[in-house]
């Protein structure tokens, strides 16, 4: 078989010249030399597995002839293959004559024409099924099979079939096997993993692929958003840093990132990282009253921006800079009066500087604009006159409405035991606390409106177990310190 690398490498000379033509014959064959040897008389091995070549030279000049010409998929390089692969399949003395490992390139081949250029899943699956068979080790029949099968379960409008996923993700998981840095698969079994739920699976191939292109931002974006979703917002931070390491510019990476700050309670650069995606946002919104851009696209930046906008709000409620959030509640008003969540936004903001009546005005605002029930408007009004202790059979009714959308808020059953405690009403407060705060064990507002509730009914131990828990959570609260002191001065 001396002869076999001369034909492989004069393939190569034929379709490389091919590749070069400038006039691109229509009909013809290319004209084959051919091979003489003046010692030795080739034999029917060598003659056959030369006319193996020839026909496979014929069908990537075909396959590449209609790429450059955008002929119709069902052409000559089609019929080339489909002859060529009979050939093999029906005459053993043609497929003797080459490894497997050549067979199974050609139908690696033929999988991959009839995946992207013939619009034909189930043959490319069945050929690359094929060509592993016959060459467990190639990447490229890994690849075709892999993508058949994820592309046809994503398709696919039925529920989810678990044996089907698994073969999905170990066709994929096996191309990666075979080629670690193989980029199309690690995209694909990233995403549908992520999607169906499976995070480590997608984390591992969101992973690789930041080792692999280091440089691409959407890939780190995408790896933040996944340990977003593991709850692990340090991992997620990180990814989301190495974001605008690369793209400082990028609005979608500050925002995030401010977000990050703000559950590790780091209100300065909460507030930088998503002010910044506030004013991003203002010069794209700018730019795109002078750009050509279309209608719908100016619509949605605009969401974006009064979505950025609300959240800085919220960052200000929570750190609880009021006066800060009252003015950038104004922003988004000034732009739409009546935008829900920044009414309901202010008004909780004046609650917090004892304006009460304009808080109550743009609570009542909030439920009156809303064309459909807004539990949070309801449970903010009847929490505001709990606290002052005003109106509280309205308050009652108003936090019964948010309940009745959200049963298991922690929030709103926490507003519902501290209107029963101002009513006197101590069973029914305690019991609607306890379930608050199962909900949100860690809250110090629930943990204290609970410990008074204790400590009017009597219950002085539970009042100082829950007061001990919220100093765990919060030791520099001289507040809570103050009144725990007191308990244990009492006992």
């Amino acid at each position: 078989m001396k002869y076999l690398s001369i034909f492989i490498i004069f393939a190569f000379i034929i379709v490389s010249g091919v590749y070069s033509e400038t006039d691109i014959p229509t009909d013809e064959t290319p004209e084959l030399v051919p091979l003489t040897d003046g010692n030795t008389q080739l034999d029917a091995n060598i003659t056959r597995t030369a006319e193996v070549y020839t026909d496979l030279m014929w069908a990537a000049y075909c396959s590449t002839r209609e790429r450059i010409t955008r002929e119709p998929r069902t052409a000559k390089s089609k019929d080339a293959y489909d002859t060529l692969i009979e050939k093999l399949e029906f005459n053993n003395e043609f497929s003797e004559v080459l490894p497997k490992s050549e067979l199974s390139f050609i139908y690696a081949q033929r999988a991959e024409l009839r995946l992207k250029e013939w619009q034909y899943p189930a043959g490319a699956e069945e050929d690359a099924r094929t060509s592993l068979d016959l060459n467990p080790e190639s990447v490229n029949a890994a690849w075709i099979l892999g993508k058949t099968l994820a592309d046809r379960y994503i398709s696919s409008n039925t529920t989810r079939n678990k044996n089907k996923e698994e073969e999905m993700f170990t066709a994929l998981k096996r191309v990666i096997k075979l080629d670690p840095d193989h980029h199309d698969a690690h995209i694909y079994l990233g995403s549908i993993a992520g999607d169906l739920g499976r995070p480590e699976l997608a984390i591992t191939s969101f992973k690789a692929l930041t080792r692999i292109m280091p440089f691409r931002p959407q890939y780190h974006n995408e790896l933040g958003k996944l340990y977003e979703r593991q709850n692990q917002p340090d991992e997620a931070l990180n990814s989301y840093e190495r974001v605008l390491t690369i793209s400082p510019d990028s609005i979608n990476a500050h925002y995030s990132v401010g977000i990050a700050y703000q559950i590790k309670n780091n209100f300065e650069k909460a507030e930088y990282h998503i002010k910044r995606a506030v004013e991003l946002l203002e010069e794209r919104v700018k730019t795109s009253r002078i750009a050509r851009m279309r209608s719908r696209d100016r619509i949605v930046l605009a969401q974006r921006l009064q979505e950025a906008r609300y959240q800085l709000g919220q960052v200000y409620l929570r750190f609880n800079a009021p006066q800060k959030a009252v003015s950038n509640f104004e922003d988004i008003l000034s732009d739409d009066g009546k935008y829900i969540p920044a009414l309901i936004g202010i008004g909780i903001a004046y609650h917090m500087l004892d304006d009460v009546q304009r808080a109550e005005n743009y609570l009542r605002k909030a439920i009156e604009s809303s064309p459909t029930e807004e539990p949070d408007a309801y449970n903010a009004l009847g929490y505001l006159y709990a606290e002052q202790g005003i109106k509280l059979e309205e308050a009652e009714t108003l936090v019964r409405r948010a309940l009745k959308s959200v049963p298991t808020s922690g929030a709103y059953l926490d507003s519902l035991g501290l209107i029963y405690f101002k009513q006197g009403k101590l069973d029914a407060a305690i019991e609607n606390l306890e379930q608050a705060a199962r909900y949100l064990p860690d809250e110090l507002e629930i943990l204290e409106h609970l410990a008074d509730a204790y400590l009017k009914k009597g219950l002085e131990q539970k009042a100082l177990q829950t007061l001990e828990h919220a100093v765990q959570l919060e030791p520099d609260n001289t507040e809570l310190r103050q009144k725990l002191g007191t308990i244990r001065l009492s006992k």
